[in-house]
């Protein structure tokens, strides 16, 4: 188990690479320029792979376009979320036995703390509204399947959420904090989107079909998510759900593998990573000097936080 599972839904996406559009989009990797400057602000967390099974946590400043390298403990870094206030920085780290676990640190990286431990993986962390505690997915428990647990932020008893009868990864906190979007495995090997009442504990599945339907992520108004889906030619591309109607519609059609999508916290952009990090307007029309993406970094980069 360890890193490969954690691994496991990157490698359904990295699959996704091998197959070729056959529809018409239009072809914003050719008019992909750099982030103007003084459009954008804040800070983003992404990681950076390093190299064979390592990699690093970076943050970019928007305002500077500054990256800085955050020193944080273990090999293989991945999944960064910012606390509510920004103060604060979740991420998942593999420790001295290869297994993935959940840390906390300063938005520096200054004052980490492990707060899950065992021979167990542990992933995809997200504060709560109120910034108490973190959601995450584990395979802790009989049946080592993905399941969601929430830990407090200073550290404590592991409770159970879901399951664990069917896989589920990567959550996202309503804005309100009354639910939890992520992803459910079902229909064999495929994932499609589900949401958990945490009021309730009750679950509902959102979408289905003959594909994969990941990484999904609130726009601040709390009305939509935006996700990574297959359901068109086979490819990784981004879509936003209507909560109210269901409806799922394109975001933009690209030629490039999308995935990762999370907004801007003022929900004007959607922030990717299709190999290195890029930028769409969050209706998916031409963005503010008619570029249809802006490209945020140079060099590879996953997993990408906004704040």
């Amino acid at each position: 188990m360890k890193r490969s599972l954690l691994l496991l839904s990157l490698l359904l996406v990295v699959g996704g690479t091998a197959c070729q559009p056959t529809g018409e989009r239009r072809p914003v990797s050719l008019r992909e320029e750099i982030t103007p400057a003084g459009e954008l602000d804040g800070a983003v967390a992404f990681v950076r792979e390093t190299g064979v099974g390592t990699s690093a946590l970076y943050v970019k400043d928007l305002a500077t376009n500054k990256d800085t390298e955050i020193p944080v403990d273990g090999a293989y870094v991945t999944s960064p979320a910012w606390s509510p206030d920004g103060s604060k920085i979740a991420y998942s780290a593999t420790d001295e036995k290869d297994w993935t676990h959940i840390w906390v640190a300063n938005a520096d990286g200054s004052n980490a703390e492990k707060l899950t431990s065992g021979l167990s993986a542990n992933d995809y962390p997200a504060f709560t509204t109120d910034g108490k505690s973190i959601i995450f997915a584990t395979t802790a428990g009989e049946g080592g399947r993905w399941h969601l647990a929430s830990i407090p932020t200073s550290g404590g008893d592991v409770e159970k959420l879901t399951s664990g009868d069917r896989d589920d990864v990567y959550p996202s906190v309503s804005p309100d904090g009354k639910s939890i979007a992520f992803a459910r495995k079902v229909e064999g090997e495929s994932y499609h989107l589900a949401t958990l009442d945490l009021a309730s504990g009750k679950s509902e599945m959102l979408t289905s079909g003959d594909h994969e339907d990941m990484f999904p992520s609130f726009n601040p108004d709390g009305k939509t998510l935006v996700f990574a889906s297959t359901r068109q030619d086979d490819i990784w591309q981004l879509f936003t759900l209507d909560l109210a109607s269901g409806e799922a519609e394109s975001l933009i059609g690209s030629d490039s593998v999308d995935r990762f999508p999370v907004y801007s916290p003022d929900g004007r952009y959607v922030l990717l990573a299709t190999d290195h990090l890029a930028i769409y307007s969050a209706d998916g029309k031409p963005l503010p000097n008619g570029d249809l993406r802006w490209r945020l970094t140079e060099k590879p980069a996953l997993a990408p936080a906004w704040r």
